[in-house]
């Protein structure tokens, strides 16, 4: 009756039904039989046809498998009180119509809607206005009771397969009679103390069904209302109170909300003990991305889903992605051939494997990643038409490849800003990690201070920079080179050289130079950039790379997930405590990447292109995983046969 036990209840209905399914469907061949015992669970539709929440499991590093949600928004650990929800309410509606942040958006509309239905109450009802003498003649109910009747649906919605307990939440109540129609609402909940009483009871079961943390909160507001209720119950007529009616729709809303938490924490319990090892370490993320792609590539070309037996997955061959198959003719064609002189029958499979991967690791960086008519290394000049097996990191390419664009030119500018400020020292500094900031403990509050004003500093510039397109081009350029100049100015101040004056004049036409991409550092930047993003991608395998090996004997639903940490319970609202470190290869690779990327000149933004490398790195990582042996290997090793043999 508590989280716990009824979510483990859900789960465990609901792999042994997928199981009892899974049997069904092959019990019709004696042949199937057998392997059908031995077969996972199958990944129900809801995950199964989300390609986008697929591929972002399987470009998960297994240490981020913990922070990995469905809806792919951080966790909600916190449990806000009634107290606190109706505050936020209250502060969404107050703000500007300027603020453009999705939640604030949601909360302006959930205290309008509040609002709206209080006025709604407050209105007598047609069937109040013909009986006077009803005791709630001044109040029309019937927009509360809707709202109760939508939190009687969402709690029946966390325990479905209980029908048993359905009934313990009352309908009829609140129902309107068959008789009536919407404009003449009429049900035996008459009186607002009857209403409160309703909401009381599902309150109640709310709390049961929720994790003991967010339970809490609920039981709090219990204790509240129920006075208020036995004060309604002995009153002979119904408050007509504005702050007694907005206390009730509060409430319901309020609730409603507490459900959508429990949903939510359902779902997400089932995502990260089920299904998302069965994506990962069952590999079924990478069969049904395999099949998608095929479905895909066949609808294109007009030929639909082949019936005679064979299935999408072995359909999917390089005839069917022309793009793919060029741009591994263009890998292969700009390879290093130093080792070329060694024949393949005196390479070893693993090291074949080991040597395609490279080749393409590094071909993902020339000829995609950077792609460019003035690459030195690429034996064409004409573009490269989008390789299909990513088509679903497009979009996300156009984003970093952006974000890497600013990063490098932010750098160039900070570079000029230090120098023209006569402050080398100034881009050592750590200005783009929290965590780092964090490492003093507090004991030098001074340092916080400047690293704070420095972070303002760089955070101005950031926007300046994003922020083409929202103005014309002559104030985006102005308000570039005035963050700049703001940023030199900090640098002078800290600086011990007071006598030397700020040229600004300078400052401002290596500015110009660095927005139209003509200045020579900046050039100089970028090649370095392009340098270190192929050093890491190269060598950027070590602890906690997936690979494509499948099991044997797959374990059926299992309850860790491939990092060997089990995943957080939804007995506390605060994150899971820390466990003791192992090894983390995202964490090692940000920071080998910070300090390359340091070294080089372009600390400025080093976090920022360490992410995006490490986000690049993962994207070919993927990709060889689902379709390096199954396509991309047999192909470069069918070149490599022509290229001996002529």
């Amino acid at each position: 009756k508590n989280s716990g036990r009824s979510i483990h209840t859900e789960q465990t209905t609901m792999t042994s039904t997928t199981s009892t399914s899974s049997n069904s469907n092959n019990s019709n061949s004696d042949d199937d039989q057998a392997g059908a015992a031995a077969s996972p669970p199958l990944l129900p539709p809801s995950i199964a046809h989300n390609l986008p929440l697929i591929h972002r499991c399987l470009l998960a590093d297994p240490s981020e498998y913990e922070s990995l949600t469905w809806s792919g928004r951080p966790r909600q650990w916190s449990t806000p009180s009634y107290e606190e929800f109706v505050a936020d309410l209250q502060e969404a509606s107050n703000l500007h119509d300027d603020n453009n942040n999705p939640e604030t958006i949601a909360l302006a509309m959930k205290r309008a809607f509040l609002d709206q239905v209080c006025q709604r109450i407050q209105s007598p009802s047609p069937s109040s206005q013909r009986d006077p003498s009803s005791s709630s003649a001044l109040l029309n109910l019937q927009p509360a009771q809707d709202l109760l009747l939508e939190l009687h649906q969402q709690l029946r919605a966390l325990i479905p397969s209980r029908t048993d307990l359905h009934g313990l939440l009352r309908d009829e109540p609140v129902q309107r009679d068959a008789t009536t129609t919407k404009d003449e609402p009429r049900s035996s909940c008459s009186s607002m103390a009857q209403l409160w009483a309703l909401t009381i009871q599902a309150a109640r079961a709310t709390s049961l069904l929720e994790s003991e943390a967010r339970a809490a909160s609920t039981r709090a507001w219990i204790a509240v209302a129920q006075p208020r209720q036995e004060e309604l119950a002995a009153s002979t007529t119904d408050s007509d109170s504005s702050l007694t009616i907005f206390f009730l729709v509060s409430s319901l809303l309020y609730l409603l909300y507490k459900a959508e938490l429990c949903a939510n924490d359902k779902q997400e319990f089932y995502f990260s003990t089920l299904w998302l090892p069965l994506l990962v370490r069952q590999q079924q993320g990478a069969a049904l991305e395999r099949a998608a792609l095929a479905q895909r590539q066949q609808q294109q070309q007009g030929n639909g889903i082949s019936g005679s037996g064979g299935s999408v997955v072995e359909s999917l061959t390089l005839e069917a992605l022309p793009a793919t198959r060029a741009w591994l003719q263009e890998a292969y064609e700009n390879r290093d051939t130093t080792n070329d002189n060694r024949r393949n029958d005196d390479t070893s499979t693993e090291d074949q494997h080991h040597h395609y991967h490279r080749l393409l690791r590094t071909s993902w960086v020339r000829d995609i990643l950077f792609r460019s008519p003035h690459n030195n290394n690429t034996a064409t000049t004409a573009s490269l038409v989008w390789p299909e097996i990513f088509y679903l990191d497009q979009a996300f390419f156009q984003g970093l490849r952006l974000r890497i664009r600013l990063a490098v030119a932010g750098s160039a500018l900070a570079l000029y800003a230090s120098r023209v400020a006569h402050n080398p020292q100034a881009l050592t500094t750590t200005t783009t990690s929290n965590a780092d900031n964090n490492n003093n403990n507090g004991h030098d509050d001074d340092n916080n201070n400047d690293n704070d004003e420095l972070e303002l500093r760089r955070a101005a510039l950031v926007n300046a920079m994003g922020a083409r397109g929202q103005a014309s081009e002559t104030v985006y350029r102005h308000d570039i080179i005035d963050a700049t100049v703001q940023l030199a100015r900090y640098w002078k101040r800290s600086t011990t050289a007071t006598n030397t004056p700020l040229d600004e004049d300078a400052l401002r036409q290596h500015c110009r130079g660095v927005i139209l991409g003509q200045d020579p550092v900046l050039q100089l930047l970028e090649q370095r950039m392009k340098t270190c993003f192929e050093e890491l991608i190269q060598h950027g395998n070590g602890e906690g790379t997936t690979t494509t090996t499948t099991t044997t004997n797959p374990v059926v639903a299992p309850a860790r997930l491939q990092s060997d940490r089990a995943a957080p319970t939804l007995s506390s609202s605060q994150p899971p405590k820390q466990q003791p470190q192992r090894p983390h290869r995202k964490r090692d690779f940000l920071q080998r990447a910070n300090a390359l990327f340091g070294r080089r000149g372009l600390s400025f933004f080093g976090s920022d292109l360490a992410l995006c490398s490490w986000n690049a790195l993962r994207v070919i990582e993927t990709a060889l995983d689902i379709y390096g042996a199954a396509l991309l290997e047999p192909e470069l090793s069918r070149l490599a046969a022509e290229s001996t043999s002529s």
